[in-house]
C-alpha cells in the first residue's frame, strides 16, 4: 500500500529548524495478532535570518542652533525566521531609538 499526504509548514516550523514526521503503520495478521512498525522523516529548513534598516530625515533643512531635526527609522525583518530583542541604534540621536510604535518581528507575509 503506497500512501501520500501534505503537511504545510507554519512560522513556528521555519523557526525551529525542522519538521519532524512521525508515521506509523498497523495491521493484524491471520492470527488475530496486531502487528506496528513506525518511521521518522525530518525535514530541515532553509532559514535565512536578514534585517534592513531605512532612515528619512523627517525635516529638509535646518537654519539655528538648537534647530532639532527629526528622523524616522524603520527596522524590517527581511528573512524567514522570527527575530527577537531587535533594537535601533544611531550614534547621532543617542546609544538607543525607542519605537514609535509596537511591531511585529515575524517575517513578512508573502511569496
Amino acid at each position: 500500500m503506497t500512501c501520500t499526504g501534505s503537511y504545510t509548514v507554519d512560522q513556528g516550523d521555519l523557526d525551529a529548524g525542522s519538521v519532524l514526521n512521525v508515521a506509523s503503520a498497523t495491521g493484524t495478521d491471520p492470527d488475530d495478532v496486531e502487528t506496528t512498525d513506525t518511521d521518522t522523516e525530518e525535514v530541515f529548513a532553509t532559514q535565512s535570518p536578514a534585517i534592513s534598516i531605512a532612515k528619512t530625515a523627517l525635516d529638509s533643512s535646518y537654519a539655528a542652533p538648537g534647530d532639532v531635526l527629526d528622523y524616522e527609522l524603520v527596522a524590517t525583518n527581511t528573512g524567514n525566521v522570527t527575530l527577537t530583542d531587535v533594537t535601533v541604534s544611531d550614534p547621532l540621536l543617542g546609544r538607543s531609538v525607542a519605537p514609535r510604535r509596537s511591531r511585529s518581528t515575524s517575517p513578512p507575509v508573502g511569496p
